[in-house]
């Protein structure tokens, strides 16, 4: 019985610790102005969030070519590791590297800094974050399968504060998600939310890294952490119903023990009654044998 509590003791523990993993939920998102100003630049952060580390991390920024260009992107202040970029056509691939893996928090925190030039047409346009594949410190996969998209507006003149933009889901792809596109379309692209686009592997054009996973859509960790918790349970149970085989069985073998001693007892005390009995005849025809003999006589 010791070792059965100990087991669901050790179960409790198991399950206490995957709680905290179930929580962290990894994620990214941009920071940017809502609107900005013809022939300025400006700077939209890219950030990270959720629970745990990120080693490794793919991300895909789409704009509208035509009306904004990206200058650069470089590593957040305070944030150590590398960036591996790459520009074409209004599509951005990034790849953040740090072997030690950079703590993850529920705020969002800067990890990427993009500086933007804004052209000198007039309009609104979008620019689309994808979080495409992400690896913590000890490899483990990070999901973050899906695009946002956050409405900006070029104006000739800009007065006044100026709120943060407000993103929203997209179900497009990286190669279909440029912005020179989508501005187009802006009504019908800004009712597109809540679902997510497929995982698609990006390479890029100077061979430095080609991409963290093979761009199938991997499992869930939570999958993985079910069927352990299943499995555990079923163990759980099968050692319960082996233990109470083995207590029945060792009290149906302790009665027969009991039973086998007793009749034995009973038979030894037959027995012994009958040896003395016959002793005791014995005994009385020598003494009375005189008695009897002169009977006969």
């Amino acid at each position: 019985m010791k070792r059965l509590c100990s087991l669901f003791i050790s179960l409790a523990i198991v399950l206490l610790a995957i709680i905290p993993a179930l929580a962290a939920d990894y994620g990214c998102s941009l920071t940017l102005d809502s609107k900005v100003q013809t022939g300025k630049g400006f700077t939209v952060q890219l950030n990270v969030f959720g629970g745990g580390d990120v080693a490794a991390a793919l991300f895909t920024v789409c704009y509208d070519p035509n009306v904004m260009e990206l200058k650069s992107a470089s590593l957040a202040d305070g944030i150590d590791g590398k960036l591996e970029y790459s520009i074409s056509e209004g599509t951005a691939s990034l790849v953040f590297l740090n072997a030690k893996g950079e703590t993850l928090a529920q705020d969002e925190r800067a990890i990427i800094t993009l500086k933007f030039n804004a052209l000198s047409t007039p309009c609104n346009a979008y620019i689309t974050l994808y979080g495409e594949q992400a690896v913590s410190s000890d490899e483990s996969y990070l999901p973050c399968g899906y695009g946002i998209k956050y409405p900006i507006e070029l104006a000739e003149k800009v007065s006044g504060s100026v709120s943060r933009s407000g993103g929203t889901r997209v179900n497009t792809s990286p190669s279909s998600g440029s912005s020179k596109n989508s501005s187009s379309k802006s009504s019908k692209a800004s009712n597109i939310s809540g679902q997510e686009h497929p995982n698609a592997s990006t390479s890029y054009s100077n061979g430095t890294v080609t991409s963290l996973g093979s761009g199938e859509n991997p499992q869930s960790p939570f999958i993985y952490i079910v069927f352990g918790v299943i499995i555990a349970l079923c163990v759980v149970c099968a050692v319960t119903v082996i233990y109470r085989a083995g207590k029945r069985r060792g009290e149906i073998h302790q009665s027969q023990k009991s039973d086998r001693e007793n009749s034995n007892g009973s038979a030894d005390n037959d027995v012994k009654i009958t040896d003395d009995a016959a002793c005791l005849d014995d005994i009385f025809n020598e003494d009375n044998a005189d008695f009897f003999d002169s009977d006969e006589e």
